[in-house]
């Protein structure tokens, strides 16, 4: 299969980390709070839920031009993602090649139970 990845793109994900936090400096957040960055990456999600909310159910709202924006939202919870990283001082792209061997260690298996 041609543009197969067979290695994690540890550069691309430093050199994005490295943009999302100069990019929210520049933008004046960098005091905010652990707390306040998590509050906001948690907004994010419920934002990207609603967005799935409206393309899976065709509801919109016509005064929110945003409504149902699924790249939009995913790409502001990388961006909260990072950027509280960020503030707990963790090398994303470290901490996913270190989690991806571990993964790459586990035997996965799909169940059909249900609760």
């Amino acid at each position: 299969m041609q543009n197969e990845i067979t290695e994690i793109p540890i550069n691309q994900i430093k050199i994005l980390q490295k943009y999302i936090v100069k990019k929210g400096k520049e933008r004046g957040f960098s005091n905010e709070s652990l707390h306040e960055r998590l509050m906001i990456l948690v907004e994010e999600i419920g934002e990207l839920m609603k967005a799935i909310r409206i393309n899976k159910k065709g509801f919109i709202d016509s005064n929110n031009k945003n409504d149902g924006d699924l790249e939009g939202e995913v790409s502001d919870i990388l961006t909260m993602l990072f950027w509280s990283a960020e503030k707990l001082k963790i090398d994303v792209s470290k901490a996913f090649e270190k989690k991806e061997m571990d993964n790459n260690k586990r035997i996965w298996k799909r169940t059909n139970k249900t609760k």
